[in-house]
């Protein structure tokens, strides 16, 4: 089983860095407001993009390529009914929307599981030109052992580990 099967099964919401006050602290540097568009990449169970369509009313699209996620987000939705929210199941490195969709592209703990130079060329196509991304992810300050930096990519399934 992965680290993002793992994840997936038990429903874990907050497994980026800082928790849920890591992404307070991170939509604290936007002025959230009604009719924001709003994507949540690599949304997972979908927990910041249901924070985010019930406190400030935006319009937010979440989206993640692992179909258990997607379905558990969605399962969340049968209560939320008046919410502007849906949740895709694709690639993050062709996301199904037009180009400059995005106000707003959250993304949180994903960059390291991907090719993140070809997922960032993605998310400026669908980010507005005046849009901001708000970016929360692990960083290594300091030099690792190769054993270290092997159960880092072993285990959490890192695409690399790179110095910050």
């Amino acid at each position: 089983m992965s680290y993002l099967d793992f994840l997936s099964e038990f429903g874990v919401s907050s497994a980026h860095p800082g928790g849920i006050q890591g992404t307070k602290a991170l939509l604290d540097q936007y002025d959230f407001s009604e009719g924001t568009k709003v994507l949540d990449a690599g949304c997972g169970i979908g927990s910041t993009a249901l924070f985010l369509a019930q406190w400030f009313d935006c319009s937010v699209v979440g989206i993640d390529q692992h179909p258990v996620m997607v379905a558990k987000a969605k399962r969340q939705l049968i209560e939320e009914r008046e919410l502007d929210l849906s949740y895709i199941c694709s690639s993050l490195y062709k996301i199904p929307a037009e180009d400059s969709t995005f106000d707003v592209i959250i993304i949180e703990s994903v960059l390291s599981f991907l090719q993140a130079e070809k997922a960032l060329e993605e998310f400026y196509r669908v980010l507005k030109k005046d849009g901001v991304m708000l970016i929360n992810e692990a960083i290594k300050r300091e030099e690792l052992s190769n054993e270290a930096e092997h159960q880092l990519v072993s285990f959490l399934w890192f695409n690399e580990v790179k110095n910050s």
